[in-house]
């Protein structure tokens, strides 16, 4: 017959064990769930992106995203992409995790009438990183198929203007 004591110790020692493992787990709990569409390439790009507007863009002290977006927006719905793409900047610096933000910055980037071909090659890039940093930051599936949408347009774009 088993003794008291040894079955305590070894429920103990599972324990010990079920605690350890569920310790170990929780990084990867914690992650954000992968998303379908990946390419290393556009995460490299975008990265680059957002790395050159934190040095570039300086948003107003009072800055606030809802305003921004608006803004952005309305510039847009007038057909005035000059004016809808700074706020766009500001609006990504602001809230680097809000995928509206970097909608608004990939359709103003879409939008805009390049003066010549380095402001082109400029624009399709941030276009592309744009729409894909917004599915990247997407929340729910309504946000990532807005993003995905628009990522397919920009590169629709980007080939007709090759």
């Amino acid at each position: 017959m088993v003794s008291k004591a040894w079955v305590a110790k070894a429920a103990s020692r599972w324990s010990i064990l079920a605690a350890f493992l569920g310790l170990l787990a929780l990084p990867a709990l914690a992650q954000a769930p992968q998303k379908a569409f990946t390419r290393d390439d556009l995460a490299a790009q975008a990265a680059q992106v957002e790395e050159r507007l934190k040095r570039e863009v300086s948003p107003p002290a009072n800055a606030e995203l809802a305003r921004i977006l608006r803004e952005g927006n309305a510039a847009l719905g007038r057909d005035n992409a000059r004016a809808a793409l700074p706020l766009a900047n500001q609006a990504v610096v602001v809230a680097p995790r809000d995928p509206n933000a970097w909608r608004l910055l990939a359709r103003a980037a879409k939008a805009l009438n390049p003066r010549d071909w380095r402001e082109r090659y400029e624009m399709q890039e941030r276009a592309v990183a744009a729409a894909y940093l917004a599915y990247q930051r997407s929340r729910n599936k309504s946000e990532d198929a807005a993003s995905l949408f628009l990522l397919g347009e920009v590169f629709e774009w980007r080939e007709m203007c090759l």
